[in-house]
């Protein structure tokens, strides 16, 4: 089975899980156990897939636009992000449905937002086949991201690069 759909169907899957969780047929914690081992197997099949993978710090860039990321929740549409950049005007961020349909701060759909936030923090072209050969620098971080910077709600290219230089780990809040 090709990477790519076997990363599509394990990202399906972990959004089948909360359904069965919203349904009262497992509790949190077996979610939460069975969608690290999910997030690990998508992880080793990136892994299986790259071939020489370079420090992502490499990848951080000497001089950029200072840009903010901010989320907008609107009542009859789905969550955007709007990138604010110096000397550029606003835009909404392209949302590529890895693992959900939106962005959001938490759950599945925080993947999703750490994902093209850091796609565009390095200015690489996210897609589900980058992303199932974890192609992108992207791919590296997006889960600690998810839940150490994105809960904020507003982000900076500071504090994605202060996440990075901490090898991506916890930052300060």
């Amino acid at each position: 089975m090709k990477s790519i759909t076997m990363v599509r169907l394990a990202a399906h899957l972990m959004a089948h899980i909360e359904d069965l969780q919203g349904l009262g047929k497992l509790n949190v914690q077996d979610v939460h156990v069975i969608q690290d081992a999910l997030l690990l197997l998508i992880g080793q099949i990136q892994q299986d897939c790259v071939k020489d993978q370079t420090n992502i710090l490499v990848g951080i860039p000497l001089s950029f636009p200072t840009k903010t990321y901010e989320f907008q929740q609107r009542n009859s549409a789905p969550n955007s992000i709007i990138v604010y950049a110096s000397g550029f005007p606003e835009r909404k961020l392209k949302h590529v449905p890895i693992f959900s349909y939106g962005f959001d701060l938490a759950g599945l759909p925080a993947f999703d937002s750490a994902l093209a936030i850091l796609a565009d923090f390095f200015g690489e072209d996210l897609s589900m086949r980058a992303f199932a050969r974890g192609q992108g620098q992207y791919c590296f971080y997006y889960r600690v991201f998810a839940k150490e910077v994105l809960p904020r709600g507003h982000v900076e290219t500071k504090n994605i690069i202060a996440f990075l230089q901490r090898g991506g780990f916890c930052c300060e809040k």
